[in-house]
């Protein structure tokens, strides 16, 4: 091979290799914005709002009616209202429970709203947990981020302390949570 080819090559290498180390997935806390509140506090996000309305526990879920899951821990039912006050939609797609070091993630398939220009979405995402391990429950909601960008994750504490778990894990023994279709309405 020339040399002129092999520095060719080389260049071709580096340039490929520089422009890869450009791009990063954003799995990492430190790259990320956290913008923490609780329960029925209105939080700021790209153009939106988000506010967590409302927590329910229970040991089976029901859609319209009819019971659809049990389980032997608990569930952990959140309501999502967002509004989205930008001109693009507001896909805050993903969502997960955290305790301690415990991360929890959503049951079946919803993980969070999305929602139109000029509209307001509420949302029931439910996460299945060990009740035992329950103290000091946050829910992070967030748009997924595959390449670069600088991540906001919307992260609400649900108000569950060492004094109250036990009245948490007791209002959940035996009830059906019921999860209710999302909800969609103009912006007011």
């Amino acid at each position: 091979m020339s040399p002129h080819r092999l520095t060719s090559l080389a260049l071709a290498v580096a340039c490929v290799a520089a422009s890869t180390a450009g791009v990063r997935f954003t799995d990492r806390e430190h790259d990320m914005e956290i913008i923490r509140g609780r329960v029925g506090q209105s939080l700021h996000v790209r153009g939106g709002e988000v506010e967590v309305t409302d927590v329910r526990f229970g040991t089976a879920l029901a859609e319209r009616g009819e019971v659809t899951d049990h389980t032997n821990g608990m569930f952990v039912v959140v309501t999502f209202q967002v509004s989205n006050t930008s001109n693009e939609d507001l896909r805050l797609t993903e969502s997960k429970l955290l305790s301690h070091d415990l991360t929890y993630s959503r049951f079946g398939i919803s993980g969070g709203p999305s929602v139109a220009p000029g509209f307001r979405t509420s949302s029931d995402v439910a996460y299945e947990v060990d009740p035992r391990r329950i103290t000091d429950l946050t829910v992070d909601l967030y748009q997924p981020e595959l390449i670069g960008g600088y991540a906001q994750h919307i992260r609400v504490g649900l108000g569950v302390t060492a004094a109250t778990a036990d009245r948490w894990r007791a209002s959940g023994q035996g009830t059906v949570v019921e999860i209710a279709e999302d909800s969609r309405r103009g912006i007011e």
